[in-house]
């Protein structure tokens, strides 16, 4: 009503003052009259599903006055796929087997629903908080790609994995600061500009660089010809050691082959891998550590050349192993 009343009252004064106030008047009508169409254009829009005389359950974008926006009936199921400033649904087709693709909240397809699986690739809490520059992981063939937000294609489908690692902004995920990738049993980063891979093939991804209190990740770490690489994905280059904050932090627990062993953070394998655990001695020294294989413990230590050597055999319960 009020709306109305403002409207009418500039067609009055346009009326009145047309031949000498009309750039005036117009000015006025272009400031006020687009609070009412904004506020038409930001209605609330929800996924609603009925249950049809066949028993099938059909789907719909509807309004806030139950006016169907968008049918959605071709689907045989669609849910939640929420990502920061943004809502999308996932569309499934079921044949003989489940597809997958990603429908924006107008309905549009932005994805054709013809994809294997499709991931999440940050989870908090079970619902994704990812903002426009997530990517979208799928499988098709066997093989996994990646899309944007859009639509649009990132990475071909060619990949046995791809994983993704974010930049922060306000506590949540934002923009990806670095992707690496397996292909034919060798990883590889993905250059985030051409957005191609740097054909550095490595043998196997170790995981990141850890503190007492959590994981750095910044430096990657990578095994190639049996050596340790570190990736620094600040700098998206190979760093040749690790520096952090944590200086006292000179050794990380790392996996190969599901087999665990120990680095430093200058990329030397101080204890090989091939224990199912590995654990400090003394809780707050690093010269000594238990490893554990075929449930029975032994004991590297540290010797006069300063490097790690088995002092005490695989042949004991953990417990006979004490700090001393």
């Amino acid at each position: 009503m009020i709306e109305l009343t403002i409207f009418l009252f500039f067609i009055i004064i346009t009326m009145n003052f047309l031949k000498n106030h009309i750039f005036l008047s117009l000015l006025f009508l272009f400031i006020f009259l687009p609070k009412k169409i904004s506020a038409q254009q930001s209605e609330i829009i929800s996924l609603a599903q009925e249950i049809d005389k066949k028993g099938k359950i059909q789907y719909a974008l509807k309004n806030e006055k139950g006016k169907t926006i968008k049918n959605l009936s071709k689907y045989d199921q669609v849910f939640a796929y929420n990502i920061r400033k943004d809502r999308f649904l996932v569309c499934k087709k079921i044949n003989e087997k489940s597809f997958f693709g990603l429908i924006n909240e107008k309905g549009k397809e932005i994805i054709k629903c013809e994809y294997e699986t499709i991931q999440k690739d940050f989870a908090l809490q079970g619902e994704s908080f990812l903002r426009s520059g997530a990517l979208i992981l799928l499988k098709k063939n066997q093989k996994i790609g990646a899309f944007d937000t859009q639509g649009k294609l990132f990475l071909p489908f060619e990949y046995d994995s791809i994983s993704v690692l974010y930049q922060y902004g306000d506590g949540f995920p934002d923009d990806a600061r670095g992707i690496w990738v397996k292909k034919n049993q060798k990883w590889d980063i993905i250059d985030l500009q051409t957005k191609q891979p740097k054909n550095l093939l490595f043998d196997d991804f170790l995981g990141f660089w850890k503190t007492f209190y959590y994981t750095v990740e910044q430096y990657g770490i990578f095994l190639k010809e049996g050596k340790i690489v570190f990736f620094d994905f600040n700098t998206q280059k190979i760093a040749q050691n690790i520096t952090d904050n944590e200086n006292h932090i000179l050794t990380n627990e790392v996996k190969h082959n599901q087999k665990t062993g120990l680095i430093d953070r200058m990329g030397n394998i101080l204890i090989p891998f091939e224990y199912t655990q590995i654990k400090n001695l003394c809780a707050d020294k690093y010269n000594a550590f238990k490893v554990q294989k075929n449930e029975k413990w032994g004991l590297f230590q540290i010797d006069k050349t300063q490097k790690f050597v088995l002092t005490k055999n695989i042949q004991f319960e953990e417990k006979e192993l004490k700090c001393e």
